[in-house]
């Protein structure tokens, strides 16, 4: 039988008694039970801190790999909007027209022109004309080339909005792209004009006959002038106004020794009275090349260049496309 212990509390004023019997067994599980609960609390927080630090190594290890590619896909956006910079500053680059080049290009007929461009120009580049996608990239596009700056400040908030920063450099590369696509033909075609464009003097010398009407040297009577007199010294060199393609070089009736060139977009321009030709019928020539000599050959009176310049089958004035000397 179990041991049982009675304990007595008495009362001295009331003189009441109280009894408890207590059992062995029961108390001193209960006090085993009380010293043992520290220790299995500690266990238990002990546990709870490894299962923790395994989680916290886990993520970790998880957020390194993230990192990894986050870094490798940032430097891969990165490059190919490094790459669409160069792009854009050698098209801007290559479409850099001089004063005198813009000059002539805006004094020809709006049809050559319309013609030839058809489309946005390096203007083009200074916007989009889509207000969402200019905003994003106006920060980083400015006169046609990509700011370092811009794509540095992006970079710089990866740590804190990585996706936000993808968004961007994709925003920027998608905005680059679709302006290149969009521009760069038209930017070529424009660089094509500007070069086929009959802008600087075929020749040096003092300007004897204008364009229009004149009184003719050999009739004496008033009669069209389709081009412009230069007078020079037989023997000085004529150099093409633009590039081209050789269309005409030898005699020509009145003209005489004479060389035209095509310029392509319906332009054309003749040198005549050449004292000799340079150049062979197809050749591909270009803005200050030599051509040919001054002469006095075929109707001419002296040592001059004739020069003539045809738009769409019709003469115009050269001097609205020639630059200031």
């Amino acid at each position: 039988m179990a041991k049982r212990y009675t304990v007595l509390v008495a009362d001295r004023a009331t003189g009441a008694v109280r009894r408890f019997t207590v059992a062995v067994r029961p108390m001193l599980l209960a006090l085993m039970g009380v010293l043992l609960l520290p220790f299995l609390v500690g266990l238990g927080a002990r546990w709870q801190v490894r299962s923790e630090l395994e989680y916290l190594r886990t993520r970790n290890a998880t957020l390194e790999v993230e990192n990894t590619n986050f870094r490798a896909a940032t430097g891969q956006l990165t490059s190919q909007v490094w790459s669409l910079q160069q792009a854009v500053d050698e098209l801007v680059t290559k479409s850099a027209l001089s004063a005198d080049v813009r000059t002539a290009m805006a004094r020809l007929p709006d049809g050559v022109r319309e013609k030839a461009l058809g489309g946005p120009t390096l203007e083009d580049l200074e916007g989009s004309g889509d207000p969402s996608r200019d905003r994003a990239s106006s920060s980083a596009i400015g006169g046609g080339s990509l700011r370092s700056e811009a794509i540095d400040a992006v970079l710089a908030a990866t740590v804190a909005t990585p996706q936000d920063t993808h968004d961007v450099l994709r925003l920027l590369i998608d905005s680059l792209q679709r302006r290149l696509t969009t521009v760069g033909p038209n930017l070529e075609r424009q660089a094509a004009l500007a070069n086929a464009t009959p802008s600087i003097w075929p020749a040096l010398g003092w300007l004897s006959s204008g364009y229009g009407y004149r009184r003719d040297p050999f009739t004496f009577r008033r009669s069209s002038h389709v081009g412009l007199d230069v007078v020079g010294r037989v023997g000085d060199p004529v150099r093409a106004s633009a590039d081209g393609v050789v269309k005409v070089s030898g005699w020509d009736g009145g003209y005489g020794n004479t060389v035209t060139i095509a310029h392509g977009f319906s332009m054309d321009t003749r040198y005549a009275h050449l004292s000799r030709t340079r150049v062979k019928v197809g050749e591909q020539v270009q803005r200050g090349d030599i051509i040919g000599y001054v002469g006095s050959t075929g109707r001419a009176t002296s040592a001059h260049l004739h020069y003539e310049v045809w738009i769409n089958g019709r003469p115009v004035n050269p001097i609205s496309l020639l630059a200031s000397r």
